[in-house]
C-alpha cells in the first residue's frame, strides 16, 4: 500500500485539476507555509467532518419503527419529515420538538 511515515501510509495517487484550482491550492499553500499534500488532507478531513456532522443530525425516533433512523425531508417553506424506512409521517412530531 506505501511506506508507513509516521504511523500513517502513504499512498501515490494523481488526480486531474484545472489550472484556475491548481493556481488556488499553490497561493494557499505559500500564504499559508505550508505542503500541498497536508493542506489537501486537511481539506477532505474537513469536509469528511462537515459530511459526518450533519448525516448524524438527520436522524429522529420513530414511534411506528421503535429505532433511530434517518429522516427525508421534503419542501422547503413548510417541509416535511418522513421515516426513511417505514415512511412514516414525523412533521407533527419534529416541528413540536423544535418550538
Amino acid at each position: 500500500m506505501g511506506r508507513p511515515k509516521t504511523g500513517r501510509f502513504t499512498v501515490a495517487k494523481s488526480i486531474t485539476l484545472n489550472l484556475s484550482t491548481a493556481v488556488f491550492l499553490e497561493e494557499q499553500c505559500a500564504k499559508n507555509n505550508t505542503k500541498l499534500s497536508p493542506y489537501i488532507n486537511n481539506l477532505v478531513e474537513q469536509e469528511r467532518q462537515r459530511i459526518d456532522k450533519k448525516s448524524k443530525g438527520n436522524t429522529w425516533w420513530c414511534s411506528k419503527c421503535k429505532r433511530q433512523t434517518l429522516i427525508k425531508v421534503q419542501g422547503f417553506g413548510q417541509p416535511s419529515f418522513y421515516c426513511s424506512e417505514c415512511e412514516t409521517n414525523l412533521t407533527v412530531e419534529i416541528n413540536k420538538s423544535l418550538q
